[in-house]
């Protein structure tokens, strides 16, 4: 699942980028493939709330965070109202399902043909909500391109720990005043806090895993029930405020309010258990959960927030080499023209040789900028997705590895270029072929969909000529 902390993470830094990347790249997803408004709206703005839980989770650490939770803040808010109004006939449809027996269908379809109208009437101008979903999507793009520059500083069980238990704080401050007076402005603050809380232990799942998928699944339920007793309580508003005569909604709305008052019970009781611990204790066992978890993965995501920055614990030993495994999906494609280079965000020079080949593997040393340097080790199959371990190395040693290497060293500059959200990295190589300009796009998943650019030309993924073992000569494709 992407949206959870993994072992494979090199830092809580790399995490926090991986998993924003994935959320907003799925709200973009979802905002252009749909074309119910309702639909599309709630999707991406949960995406956003998702990414506001992330952000608040390492807000200790991280960079700018208040620039960033109101940037997508301000991209969601224009949608809200295509939305409210789809949420008033779905109560209403609920109350009927929950009280057959009490909501007279027939006498009260008055009440649900004005609700419809009113959900018809929000989506009459279809090219006012395109342009708010346009400018909604521009919005996000542009956020996707910084994510590569968020940093997050600090050791990581410390930023984690303090961001979770901020959040159990205002929960719980948000419950005593709850429990004092329900209104619906403080159950509203308490819900969007038990959202945040949820999003926090749903991506610290891995650190405990069975306890914390059960710890969510009850916040998700009481997130639930949080939400119903705000669309009750928007519901009778509107109602009451609505053009309706009385004697149409009255069976309606007095349903609707005792409803609200059994759900808000409800809720206020599981609240109750779900906050029954301190705060200070919530971030001091979400410390120790991180710690344990991570000495248990030899990760070097505990010296600190960035990985490589800070001076390590004694109980926490540094390990700049610890390996970061997954699978790698990429397509290959020509470039064409010139056109990219007006985009480009960034520019590295890169030095790389491959010190062992078999039919199963390639062993790669690769040097960036002549400060920075990785072994990587790949599944010598040529597809989409190949499996990858990487660890960092020191500089020294790279350089003595790389002395060893069969065939080439491979000279490159490397650009990335932003494209609709996504990073393309075009390769533009010194050795062995000055000629050769190749782009290379990194997928979440092997269906993604791909950026769209006129540059970007005919696809060889799969060609071994393409690939940087064979270039180097240490592999050779079958004739």
């Amino acid at each position: 699942m992407s949206f959870q902390f993994k072992s494979a993470d090199a830092s809580l830094q790399d995490g926090v980028r991986r998993v924003a990347r994935s959320q907003i790249r799925r709200a973009l997803e979802e905002a252009a493939a749909t074309t119910d408004p309702a639909e599309a709206v709630h999707s991406v703005r949960k995406r956003c709330k998702k990414v506001r839980g992330l952000i608040r989770l390492v807000r200790p650490g991280l960079r700018g965070y208040g620039a960033k939770n109101a940037a997508l803040r301000d991209a969601a808010r224009p949608l809200s109202g295509v939305r409210d109004t789809a949420v008033m006939v779905e109560t209403y449809d609920k109350l009927a399902k929950a009280f057959p027996d009490r909501l007279d269908r027939a006498a009260s379809a008055t009440v649900r043909a004005h609700l419809v109208d009113a959900r018809r009437a929000a989506h009459v101008d279809d090219a006012a909500f395109g342009d708010a979903m346009a400018e909604f999507r521009s919005a996000l793009a542009a956020l996707l391109d910084e994510i590569a520059t968020w940093k997050v500083d600090g050791k990581a069980a410390d930023v984690v720990a303090e961001g979770a238990g901020r959040v159990a704080k205002d929960a719980t401050k948000a419950l005593e005043a709850a429990l004092k007076k329900p209104t619906p402005d403080r159950l509203h603050e308490l819900r969007k806090q038990v959202k945040y809380h949820t999003t926090h232990i749903r991506l610290l799942r891995e650190v405990w895993p069975g306890p914390m998928k059960a710890v969510a699944d009850e916040l998700s339920y009481l997130g639930d029930l949080l939400g119903d007793e705000r669309d009750l309580a928007l519901f009778v508003e509107t109602l009451r405020a609505g053009p309706l005569a009385p004697e149409l909604t009255a069976d309606v709305i007095a349903l609707a309010v005792q409803h609200r008052a059994a759900v808000q019970a409800e809720a206020l009781a599981l609240a109750q258990r779900a906050f029954a611990d301190e705060p200070k204790a919530v971030a001091e066992r979400i410390e120790m959960l991180w710690r344990v978890w991570r000495r248990g993965v030899s990760a070097p995501a505990e010296i600190s927030g960035e990985g490589d920055a800070g001076a390590a614990s004694e109980e926490e030993p540094a390990d700049p080499g610890a390996p970061v495994a997954g699978t790698e999906i990429e397509r290959k494609f020509m470039v064409v023209g010139d056109t990219w280079r007006d985009a480009v965000r960034e520019t590295m020079a890169l030095r790389q040789a491959y010190i062992a080949n078999t039919e199963t593997l390639s062993i790669r040393v690769r040097i960036k900028n002549d400060s920075e340097a990785t072994l990587t080790v790949k599944s010598a199959a040529m597809t989409l997705a190949r499996t990858e371990v990487e660890f960092k190395i020191p500089l020294g040693k790279a350089e003595a590895l790389m002395s060893l290497a069969t065939g080439l060293t491979i000279e490159k500059r490397r650009h990335v270029v932003p494209v609709g959200g996504i990073d393309v990295e075009v390769d533009e190589f010194v050795t062995p072929d000055p000629a050769l300009v190749m782009a290379e796009v990194e997928l979440s998943r092997p269906d993604a969909p791909l950026p769209v650019a006129a540059w970007l030309g005919r696809e060889v993924t799969g060609n071994p000529r393409y690939y940087g073992a064979t270039m180097a000569a240490a592999v050779r494709p079958a004739d």
